[in-house]
């Protein structure tokens, strides 16, 4: 069933649905030759013929059956994958109003504005978008500059509705717009959590201004009321209104921007949320017509949580039309058996385990961390060891040639159930018509391959997705990786031609390269954050460029580095110390209080941790000569009298202490900034 869900290549026709009584719709030679294997189950004996003599792939035997199982194969398949061209259903009913149900609120609330935004171009729908206004009830917000207290308000918007007491953050104001409450409004009328309506129209504020963005409004202050209609509804609120038309008003909560530490603000704004989303948790006892479930990444360990949260979202509808699962998820993700918790319930309910409460909460717990699986730890079937009757056919990922976790969905399990490991890769392309090689073929070993490869590649042609032009598919003008990647379904098919630099002039490979990019990654140029000068990849390290492509972190380069620069803070920033010689520094050079205390709260002494050591030398070197000098006042008395050592009269020029060790007045008032006390104490001398 997951090969099915997911598109990938099954053991048996596509029109196969019972283990048992192999019940089929299809009549053909699709069903004659079903054979029980005993360890694969059900499988056709020609495909396993054409997979072990033949040297072919599991989508090439399965593009062997005939019509009527083609399409009961497609219409099986409910996981939406990148370049799978089914996204034209989703906006048809029933997934134009479906909610996509997640594990969690982040990726619920970025998609449900997203879903928003969808929603009024395919109505052709004009979209504004109103904000909630936050005041800030920590005094050190409230100072802030104006500047730099927009910038956290900002940073609070992107906080979703469970974050700040069910207030949305932006919410998009559209007619016939599905929404949902946060929160009860008015339980006279039911309108309680949950409840279900859509937008009729909305009263915008007397001081309202519009800004186009994208083509999309931003209203400066948030309507007056928002006109909602809940269906079922029998209440009327005004003559003015229709049946069940609500108005819902802002209202103010407060809310805790840090948990931690208790800071607090003040929200303005609406208990709606836009009625495209939900989590597993909120949405368990409703059906519905379509549901758009997330049950994680297939790279994500597959626990009890994991499991009980994608049972919920694939359970809210009726027929298995009804569901489109929004991404590829782990193949261990229902194989762990029944959860632990009602497992365990169950057998103590029916007697079959005995024992007090703390040794079932002890063996829960030990069930609970023996459920869940890693991918990159498991182990997966080599189907080829298997059908040549190898016992050892259950293998790790990296026999498979898996080196990183994204490589799992494109090395294993888009083969479905006709795996073959590295090992078993080279022997099918040698039994194959059409030679392919996979990427750990030697150079000598593409060459083999390559003469037979173009005798029957000449009338099939690529487009190569760098150039756009169309070549004959052979390995004269693509390699043979390419070509091997591309037919599992890769989404770039770069020529030969592509593969050279067009500043270097050099062949590389094409990891070599950006995504549709001619330009090797050493002959870019890049940006640098701190500096903004262009420079080249050499000019930064490798990791750096690394964090930058899959992470999007902003590029610095050595030279800004080595002065204290880093990707999430490049500003530059002036040292105040006389002491300092040189331009500005980075933030590493600073001590993280002292910048704080200058970036937030706008402190104009800002001295970099090199100044600060030559700062505390000078303050001691100073100290010293002081404490060494013969010039000091011995009468203790503000005049000084004819016999003190700092008498101006009996001198005939006015002294202080270390006059005679080259003590200037200058250095007595910067000591005085350093050290206060030292200087009340020991200096007599009026410095102001």
């Amino acid at each position: 069933m997951y090969n099915f869900l997911h598109g990938f290549p099954t053991l048996v026709p596509g029109s196969f649905f019972n283990d048992d009584d192999v019940t089929t719709h299809c009549k053909t030679e699709c069903v004659d030759d079903l054979i029980d294997h005993p360890v694969l189950g059900w499988v056709r004996q020609s495909w396993i013929e054409g997979f072990v003599q033949r040297g072919l792939q599991g989508h090439e035997l399965n593009s062997t059956e005939c019509e009527e199982c083609g399409k009961v194969r497609d219409s099986r398949r409910r996981v939406l994958r990148l370049g799978q061209e089914k996204y034209s259903e989703i906006q048809q009913h029933p997934f134009l109003d479906a909610p996509a149900v997640f594990a969690c609120n982040v990726p619920k609330y970025f998609a449900v504005l997203l879903r928003a935004r969808e929603y009024a171009k395919l109505n052709h729908l004009q979209l504004s978008w109103c904000a909630a206004r936050d005041i800030p009830l920590f005094r050190d917000d409230r100072d802030l500059p104006e500047e730099q207290l927009h910038a956290k308000r900002c940073k609070w918007l992107e906080k979703h509705d469970q974050q700040t007491s069910h207030l949305s953050s932006l919410f998009p104001l559209v007619g016939g717009l599905p929404v949902r409450l946060t929160d009860s409004i008015d339980r006279r009328r039911k309108l309680y959590r949950g409840r279900r309506g859509h937008i009729v129209g909305w009263a915008p504020h007397p001081a309202e201004t519009r800004e186009e963005v994208d083509g999309e409004l931003l209203l400066s202050h948030p309507p007056e009321a928002i006109y909602v209609k809940f269906p079922g509804a029998t209440w009327r609120i005004s003559e003015d209104l229709d049946v069940g038309v609500y108005p819902v008003t802002s209202v103010s909560r407060s809310w805790k921007v840090n948990t931690k530490t208790g800071v607090s603000a003040r929200r303005t704004g609406f208990f709606l949320i836009p009625d495209f989303g939900s989590t597993a948790h909120m949405i368990q006892g409703q059906t519905l017509d379509g549901v758009l479930p997330d049950a994680e990444s297939h790279v994500s360990p597959a626990g009890p949580s994991t499991h009980i949260g994608a049972y919920i979202g694939f359970s809210r509808v009726k027929t298995l039309q009804g569901v489109w699962i929004l991404r590829p998820f782990s193949p261990f993700l229902f194989t762990a058996g029944s959860p632990p918790g009602p497992d365990i319930l169950m057998k103590k309910l029916r007697g079959e385990i005995t024992g007090s409460c703390e040794e079932l909460l002890e063996l829960f717990g030990a069930d609970l961390q023996t459920k869940a699986t890693d991918p990159m730890q498991a182990e997966y079937m080599c189907t080829q060891c298997l059908l040549n009757g190898s016992p050892d056919y259950m293998k790790k990922a990296k026999e498979f040639g898996v080196t990183t976790p994204a490589e799992l969905l494109t090395k294993i399990l888009m083969d479905g159930a006709w795996t073959r490991c590295q090992k078993c890769v080279g022997e099918a392309i040698v039994r194959r018509k059409k030679p392919q090689a996979p990427s750990t073929m030697t150079r000598e070993q593409l060459q083999v391959n390559a003469a037979l490869a173009d005798e029957e590649a000449d009338n099939e042609r690529g487009e190569c997705t760098i150039c756009g032009q169309s070549k004959p598919r052979t390995q004269s003008h693509f390699p043979a990786t390419m070509l091997h990647n591309w037919q599992r379904n890769a989404n770039v098919l770069r020529c030969r031609q592509c593969h050279i630099c067009n500043m270097c002039k050099k062949v590389h490979a094409s990891r070599h390269f950006s995504h549709g990019s001619q330009t090797c990654i050493d002959c870019e140029v890049f940006a640098c954050a701190a500096c903004k000068e262009d420079k080249t990849a050499t000019r930064y390290g490798t990791q750096a460029l690394k964090d930058h492509r899959h992470r999007g972190d902003r590029l610095v380069c050595d030279a800004c580095r080595g002065r204290g620069c880093t990707p999430k803070d490049p500003k530059l920033y002036s040292c105040t110390s006389s002491f300092h010689e040189g331009g500005p520094l980075g933030q590493q050079k600073f001590d993280y209080t002292q910048l704080h205390n200058h970036k937030v709260l706008d402190r104009k002494l800002l001295v970099c941790s090199e100044c600060h050591k030559k700062e505390a030398q000078a303050e001691k070197d100073l100290k010293k000569r002081i404490s060494a000098s013969e010039t000091k006042c011995k009468c203790k008395t503000p005049s000084h009298d004819d016999k003190c050592k700092l008498s101006s009269f009996t001198y005939g020029k006015r002294r202080h202490e270390g006059d005679d060790l080259g003590v200037t007045l200058e250095d007595l008032r910067w000591l005085r900034k350093r050290d206060p006390e030292y200087v009340r104490k020991r200096i007599r001398t009026f410095l102001d």
